[in-house]
This record gives structure tokens, sequence and C-alpha cells, in this order.
């Protein structure tokens, strides 16, 4: 057996294992409520009045868990087929709105499992390439 097929079964294994522990305790899936979120005034947000490529965010289902709420300005991709980490598939349907531009994304790193605070985060959308990513693409670029 080669190591990339011995690491995929590991993985499959680990899966397994892990929805026959979850199942033999008892535990499922929790489902919260949804929410609404309002401006200031304490309206409802309509998708019209959201600016392009601004950071929305807002605490879903927690207030320790921040999310974020934005308007790409231009439609995306539509009904996506994704792989869960099990091996499931769903389809995302995409955007929201009338342009389809509209997305909410959980800002809690998923490979750390930490989320950022206002006070020494940076975390945030920026539909431009940053300065660091920038220099990443010259030194590829440089390096061929």
């Amino acid at each position: 057996m080669e190591r990339r097929g011995f690491i995929k079964l590991c993985a499959a294994a680990a899966a397994v294992a892990r929805q026959l522990v979850f199942a033999a305790a008892g535990l499922r899936p929790r489902f919260y409520p949804r929410a609404r979120l309002v401006d200031e005034a304490k309206q409802p947000l309509r998708v019209a009045n959201l600016a392009v490529s601004r950071n929305y965010v807002f605490h879903y289902p927690f207030e320790g868990t921040p999310c974020f709420l934005l308007n790409l300005g231009k439609t995306t991709a539509q009904d996506v087929e994704l792989r869960t980490e099990n091996g499931g598939s769903y389809r995302w349907p995409g955007g929201v709105g009338a342009n389809r531009s509209v997305v909410g994304y959980s800002a809690i790193c998923t490979h750390r499992l930490a989320y950022p605070t206002r006070q020494i985060s940076f975390i945030s959308y920026r539909d431009r390439a940053s300065a660091s990513r920038v220099a990443r693409a010259n030194v590829t670029a440089s390096s061929r």
C-alpha cells in the first residue's frame, strides 16, 4: 500500500470512529434558530443597502462566535458541489440577494480553532491582494 492510500485509509477510519463515538454518547447535531441582523437603528438589514466589499461583523450563534456578512459586488458561483470532511457531499447554492452576491462566513480560524477579537485581529475581507500575497507571488515568479 502506498503512503497516500494509507493516509486516506487512516482518515476514513478516524471519521468512522468519531461518528461511532458520537452515536454511542448520544450526541446529535445542534440546530440554532435563525437570527435577524439589524442596523444601528434596530431596523432589519436590507441586502440592497449593504456596501460592496465592506465587512459586516455579527455574532452567531453565540456572542463569542464572530461571523462576516459580505456583499462581494458580483455574482458568486452557483450550485457548487462540495465535500464534507467525512466524504459526504452537499450543494452550496451560492450567494443571496438580487445579484446573488451576498455571503456569510464564520470568522473562526478552522485550522487553529481560534477566533479574532477586535483588539488584536486584522482578520477581514479584502477585495485586493495583501502586500504579503503580492510579495509571495513575486518570489514565485522570480524563482521560475
